[in-house]
């Protein structure tokens, strides 16, 4: 169930929401946030400056040029994060964006993008990923 704000009530607590999503979201000067990979493997969460919580989400700009790439998401227990990988380069490597704890993304365990400029955006429903 989404947690939406209720009339009367959750005083002070939609704000707090909303502050912990902006600063995770945007760089201080209020530019989105992206963590920019050019060859490897990468664990969405893994940099110091993101933050996995409860409500919040990290953009990945990956560059496969140099091979392929494997991208890993957190646990979609107890969250609602959305996360964005985009593929930037015109190689034939792929991105792949790969999920752990057996847990899968619209069904299967991991997703790849192989053209340049694509982006799978994901949003977890609390147990799983799903591609928006």
């Amino acid at each position: 169930m989404a947690n939406l704000p209720t009339v009367g009530s959750d005083n002070n607590s939609w704000g707090t929401i909303l502050n912990t999503f902006l600063g995770v979201s945007l760089t201080t000067d209020g530019y989105l946030s992206y963590v920019s990979i050019q060859s490897g493997n990468y664990t969405i969460g893994s940099n110091s400056s993101s933050n996995p919580g409860t409500l919040g989400g990290e953009t990945v700009l990956a560059n496969a040029g140099s091979g392929p790439i494997t991208i890993t998401l957190p646990t979609a227990v107890g969250t609602h994060n959305i996360h964005s990988i985009k593929k930037t380069d015109s190689s034939t490597n792929a991105v792949t964006v790969a999920t752990t704890s057996s847990q899968t993304i619209d069904g299967s365990t991991s997703a790849a993008i192989r053209v340049r400029y694509v982006t799978l955006t994901v949003v977890s429903d609390g147990s799983n990923w799903n591609i928006i």
